[in-house]
Order: structure tokens, then C-alpha cells, then sequence
């Protein structure tokens, strides 16, 4: 397909032209729109509705009410997601009764109680099921080697651990763990016990995903909140985190995603960028990644308010974003908070070799960048590796051959995983460099596989 517009003829040039300035980096829907609705006021009724469908499309990613509502020329029995989608962006009444609900917590929410605290430092971890308590014994396998060493924080040895669930984990876990990590300060919260759930129509049953986070950290009795992902490996004593914010006033950390709400976009970024319109926030931003996330809430605790609206209406959000990854800025903008943001991550890999022999990898291609896991980094070096494509209890995770040093050259790809073509990111070979060993994330990896076996032994 021509990239000249001088060379289009047919009415298929002109779609398929702009199909691809859709698809674009970054993406050109506004250009891409005119071309569709010019498109869609000379041809026949019959073929509106296939037309109908990218002017939608284009109407969500410009979050233009007049391009959504062609959504009403789309039949019934062949409404897309996007449709779906449009649909319910259109909503007005719904969305503003939520802005003004979410912002009234906010402004009503009276200055933190330090006497209702428990804890002043904590890191907090959610876990629940065998697969995130696998998940969960490797990462603090990983950061329970930082026990052994003396650190600059020193005061923050006895920083306790907390592990929330909500009703999940028994009375023979919560012991074989204590027992386990016994050099650590591990304690235990369960957030179906909290005032959060017994004094709101939330349950435990209700708190099974991205949700329970945002629950937890409204919760906890806690002054500072680290808040990770069990599906963490640590390279860094994360204390340093907490340490390093609290001597610079800092009122949240955040951790950049790959993904950008305008140049780099994924199924959500217009449903979440959407959002942020709502709320008045800027989104012409990096997205954000809540595989660790520091609050100060005696500081943020008007965000921690409309977290705490947002968990109690967690189906409404969760339509528009992708889980709550980019809530908690959303959050912290509208008080204004003091927030330091890290840089992009990069992308651990595999690259397999002919000839190579790797344990159940067959069906995969050679010499192709398979992504792994990212590298996140804090106060200018590497901090944690985020396993979130190949989490160690998965068939695909494997010690990393390769990284990708520019988080902003991973894109989404397809690739061969035995006999299936599946959808991923990674980034071509091109931008990604052999890892000379020895290496730290090497070592990591090689701890966690160790780890694992050891934690299905016992």
C-alpha cells in the first residue's frame, strides 16, 4: 500500500490508507478520521456500518462523542469490544456521577490519624493461592539476602513484611512461612477483617484481583506503605526505596510502563486516558506499572480517598483501565502530591540459538527476541526485575540470554510458542544486546529456579 496519497484510487486505497496511519507510531486517528468520514458520506448504506466501526475506533482514541456515535449504525449481532466500549464512554451521566463521587471523598477525607496506625514503614505484598505464594516465597528468597548484610539503612532492619490476603491463606501457610523466613519481620493481614470490608458492601470474594491492592493499601495501618507484587526478584534492599523518599519528602514513588497514553498505546490507553480527561490530568505521559508502588499516606491521604472510592466501585474503573496500574497517579495528581517517577524500564529476554537446547522450548523461533521480564530501576541503577510476562512459577520462564536497554523500542509482536501464534511484546534484534555473564540477572534467575523447586518440595 502506497504511503502517497496521490497514488490512492479506490475507496479500498483510502481505507487501507488510513488504517494505516491508525497503526502509525505514534498513531494518526485525527488524520485517519477524516479520511473515514469523508468515506462514509459517499458511499452506499449498506456499507456505512463496516465504516462505522473504525469512526468509533477513531472516536474512542479521541475521546470524540460525535465519532463514538456512529456506534448506533453498527448492528447488534456485530458489536466489536470497541463498540462495546464506545458505548459505554458515551455515558455521560455515569461518568460524571463518578468523578464527582470519587473527587467528594477526597475533599471530605479529614487529615491521617497517626494513632490509628499499627506500623509506620511497612512493605506490603499481596498473596493469596498456591501459585502467588510460590510467587511469593522466591521474591522474598530474594530480598531476604539483604538480611545478612549491614546497609547504610541500618534503622530499617525490622521494617516488617506484611503479606494481605483476603481470606486466603491458612493457618498452616501463615506458619510454614513465619518458620521459613524467620530472619524476616513477616506478618500477616487479612483485609476481609479490615473496617474497609465488614463496613461496605465489598467481600473476600470480591477482592480476588487488581482490586485487593488498592484495597490493601487503603487499609493498612500503616504510616508509609511499599506496596510490590509477589511476582517480584529483588536486586536492590528495596528500604532504600522507602529510606530515599522519606528523606526527600517524597509523598509517592511510581514506576513507569512501556506503554505511552498517546505515542504507545495498548487496549486500554484510551479508556484510561480517557479517565484521566475527566478528572483534568494531563495523559499526554508515559503509563505507569504498580509492580511497586511507595505512599506516604499520613501525607497522600486525600489519594488514599479516592483509592478508597475507586476500590469501592472497582467494576466501573476496571472497565477503563487496565486494572489499577494507573489509578494511583490519577490519584495523587488530583491532591497535587509530591511524586517522583522512575525512568522507563528495560526488557529482560530470551533469544533462542539453532542448535540450542532448551528444556519444553520447541516450537519456538530462533534468533527472536522473547520477552521475559522487566527491569525496573530506582535512584539511577537497576532496583527489581518485574516478572510479568513469565512469573517463575510458569512454563515459559527462563534464565534471560539478552536485554533490551530502551524500554521505548518494545512493541507488540507475535510469536511462536509451540503450535500456537500468540501475541507479545519484545523488540528486534536489533535493540537487543547479549548479556555477558557473569551476570546479576543471571544469578537472580538461577536463586529463583532454585527457590521454586525447593518451595514444590516441601
Amino acid at each position: 500500500m502506497s504511503s502517497n496519497p496521490n497514488a490512492l484510487r479506490t475507496a479500498n486505497d483510502y481505507v487501507q490508507f488510513a488504517m494505516s496511519l491508525m497503526q502509525s507510531t505514534p498513531p494518526q486517528y485525527l488524520a485517519a478520521s477524516c479520511i473515514f468520514r469523508f468515506l462514509h458520506q459517499n458511499i452506499s448504506e449498506s456499507e456505512k456500518p463496516k465504516l462505522a466501526k473504525f469512526l468509533v475506533q477513531c472516536g474512542i482514541a479521541l475521546h470524540d462523542a460525535s465519532l463514538m456515535s456512529y456506534v448506533s449504525q453498527i448492528p447488534n449481532n456485530d458489536m466489536t469490544q470497541q463498540a462495546e466500549l464506545a458505548r459505554f464512554m458515551l455515558n455521560t451521566a455515569l461518568h460524571e456521577q463518578h468523578r464527582d463521587g470519587c473527587v467528594a471523598e477526597a475533599e471530605h477525607q479529614p487529615a491521617f490519624r497517626s494513632t490509628s496506625c499499627t506500623w509506620n514503614d511497612v512493605i506490603l505484598v499481596c498473596a493469596g493461592g498456591d501459585k502467588l505464594l510460590q510467587q511469593l516465597y522466591c521474591n522474598l528468597k530474594s530480598l531476604e539476602v539483604f538480611q545478612y548484610k549491614d546497609t547504610y539503612w541500618g534503622a530499617l532492619q525490622e521494617i516488617p513484611i506484611v503479606v494481605a490476603h483476603a481470606d486466603e491463606i491458612t493457618e498452616t501457610e501463615m506458619t510454614k512461612f513465619r518458620s521459613t523466613f524467620s530472619k524476616l519481620k513477616l506478618e500477616f493481614f487479612n483485609v476481609a477483617d479490615s473496617a474497609l470490608v465488614l463496613e461496605s458492601r465489598l467481600t473476600a470474594s470480591s477482592l480476588r484481583g487488581f482490586q485487593i491492592k488498592l484495597a490493601a493499601l487503603v487499609a493498612i495501618p500503616a504510616h508509609r506503605v511499599l506496596m510490590m507484587d509477589a511476582d517480584l526478584l529483588w536486586i536492590k534492599d528495596p528500604r532504600h526505596i522507602i529510606a530515599k523518599c522519606k528523606s526527600s519528602g517524597v509523598h509517592a514513588h511510581l514506576f513507569r510502563d512501556f506503554w505511552h497514553f498517546v505515542e504507545r498505546r495498548h487496549e486500554k490507553s484510551s479508556s484510561t486516558s480517557f479517565l484521566y480527561s475527566l478528572h483534568g490530568i494531563d495523559y499526554n505521559i508515559s503509563e505507569f506499572e504498580s509492580g511497586v508502588v511507595f505512599f506516604d499516606r499520613e501525607h497522600a491521604y486525600k489519594s488514599i480517598a479516592m483509592l478508597r472510592y475507586m476500590v469501592m466501585n472497582y467494576e466501573y474503573y476496571f472497565s477503563l483501565t487496565f486494572g489499577d496500574k494507573d489509578l494511583f497517579y490519577l490519584a495523587l495528581q488530583h491532591q497535587k502530591s509530591n511524586v517522583s517517577i522512575s525512568e522507563i524500564p528495560r526488557m529482560l529476554g530470551c533469544v533462542y540459538k539453532t542448535g540450542c537446547v532448551y528444556k519444553g522450548r520447541s516450537g519456538r523461533d530462533t534468533n527472536v527476541f522473547y520477552s521475559q521480564s522487566m527491569i525496573q530501576s530506582f535512584d539511577g541503577s537497576p532496583s527489581h526485575i518485574h516478572t510479568t510476562l513469565h512469573p517463575v512459577d510458569d512454563e515459559g520462564f527462563d534464565i534471560p540470554t539478552h536485554i533490551c536497554n530502551d524500554g521505548k523500542k518494545i512493541q507488540f509482536v507475535q510469536r511462536n510458542i509451540g503450535n500456537k501464534v500468540v501475541g507479545t511484546v519484545a523488540c528486534d534484534m536489533i535493540h537487543a544486546s547479549e548479556i555477558e555473564l557473569p551476570s546479576i540477572y543471571n544469578h537472580i534467575y538461577v536463586c529463583a529456579i532454585r527457590d521454586k523447586n525447593t518451595y514444590l518440595k516441601e
